[in-house]
């Protein structure tokens, strides 16, 4: 499974840190990148950094949900040319999707439009859409499709709908899945491990810079803990690092050094904490992807 990091391009000068004498920027050296054509487009720099200095491809999102929640336009012609430009360091793109209830068609028409317009992008299937788009998206014969409007919905509709359409459409009686399928924005633990995503992408490991937040690869499990001084949750039983039990604490202090950091600075260094998140992703990466067949039994959200 490929786990996206989305935002990294603004953060690229940030978050190098030391460890075994060398000087490491996870920011840099990590393979996945998600950005959206939203910004990047307004970025001067985007196309000589990703070409000459990262040398590396990333995801492009069309910005369709920036487009929807700030009411911006974004023409499909500017669009197709931008990917078409900078095919180069674009390794695959999403269609401009509309968003809402009843925009099933608007989507299918700039799928066929941009693919006229001689850009190669994916098409979406939104988690509030007619099931038959999604058939219809097979059977054209996309071999990669995106699932997204999952970042608005509730807990419980989610699992619903992604076991509904994971159960009936996206995996084989083994509970592989039949197709590549990528979740924009899956902030969950628990449901990037319940489905075999080919792709998934996530802004999580962001909250170390927003909110001093660490995630946690544990024997125990996964799971989050507040680290920053100055974070309110300092006082919270068990949600921060500081009401821990000192044995935990010891526990921790021993697993955060032997991963080459050191907690005290960590919790004074928002861009220390992004960098063990993203760590942790890259250790997520490593686990055997999972299968999913129907009424397996849920895993506890993250």
């Amino acid at each position: 499974m490929r786990i996206y990091l989305a935002g990294l391009f603004p953060s690229r000068t940030r978050g190098a840190f030391t460890h075994n004498g060398k000087t490491i920027n996870p920011v840099v050296s990590y393979p996945f990148d998600l950005e959206s054509y939203h910004y990047l487009n307004s970025a001067r720099d985007a196309s000589s950094y990703y070409r000459l200095q990262a040398r590396k491809k990333i995801f492009l999102d069309s910005g369709a949900f920036t487009m929807f929640t700030k009411g911006i336009k974004i023409e499909l012609s500017e669009y197709a040319d931008y990917i078409k430009t900078n095919a180069d360091w674009i390794h695959v793109s999403s269609n401009l999707d509309e968003i809402g209830r009843g925009k099933e068609q608007e989507s299918w028409d700039n799928q066929k439009t941009l693919e006229r317009l001689g850009a190669k992008i994916q098409p979406v299937h939104h988690a509030r859409d007619n099931d038959k788009w999604l058939l219809k998206y097979i059977a054209e014969g996309y071999d990669y499709i995106f699932l997204g409007g999952m970042v608005a919905e509730k807990t419980n509709y989610l699992h619903e709908w992604l076991d509904h359409v994971w159960g009936k459409y996206l995996t084989k009686k083994d509970g592989t899945a039949r197709i590549k399928v990528h979740g924009f924005g899956i902030t969950s633990t628990a449901v990037i491990r319940r489905y075999p995503w080919y792709s998934v992408d996530s802004t999580t490991w962001l909250n170390g810079g927003r909110f001093g937040e660490i995630l946690l690869d544990l024997p125990a499990g996964d799971r989050r803990l507040t680290i920053s001084r100055q974070s309110p949750r300092v006082k919270i039983p068990d949600m921060h690092y500081d009401t821990l039990p000192p044995i935990t604490k010891k526990q921790l202090t021993d697993y955060f050094v032997s991963l080459g950091y050191d907690p005290e600075l960590m919790r004074t260094s928002p861009d220390l904490c992004n960098s063990f998140n993203i760590q942790y992703f890259e250790r997520m990466m490593k686990r055997p992807d999972p299968t999913f067949k129907v009424n397996q039994q849920a895993a506890t959200l993250f």
